[in-house]
């Protein structure tokens, strides 16, 4: 976390269609946790205190267990499947729709978090996370 609180690892990711653009999983897994029911229906974030209270910030998410023992959390999601834990999941299968729930301040307010949390960690320590750039090289060859 930073000093403000916020947790600085992952990368924000914009699809083609704005909000409601289909969102297809990078990768394939099992669902560890699915947060769903938030909403924004503006383009425009939320004011910082409701934003906030949905999930951490982290509103409408999908968290994947990668085999190797990764989790990929996709945030922000307009609405999500409703996925239960330890179901399997593949790669191209529909998650849900991009949206801009929870405490978004990316310059697109419409867009995915994308947060990888490294094998074996549990909480919000920013060591538990891979960084952007390092989430985002994880990621490339399946978000193309």
């Amino acid at each position: 976390m930073s000093n403000s609180g916020r947790l600085e690892a992952g990368f924000d990711f914009v699809l083609d269609g704005g909000k409601g653009a289909r969102v297809k999983s990078p990768v394939s897994g099992t669902v560890v946790k699915v947060v769903s029911g938030f909403k924004n229906d503006s383009n425009n974030p939320l004011p910082e205190n409701v934003g906030k209270s949905q999930n951490g910030g982290f509103g409408n998410q999908v968290i994947i267990r990668l085999a190797d023992g990764k989790e990929l959390a996709i945030s922000h999601l307009d609405s999500a499947v409703k996925f239960k834990p330890g179901q399997k999941i593949r790669s191209g299968q529909f998650i849900g729709k991009q949206g801009n729930t929870g405490f978004s301040l990316g310059s697109a307010n419409v867009h995915l978090d994308f947060t990888v949390r490294k094998p074996g960690t549990t909480g919000f320590d920013q060591s538990n996370f891979y960084t952007a750039q390092q989430a985002a090289s994880l990621l490339k060859p399946k978000l193309a």
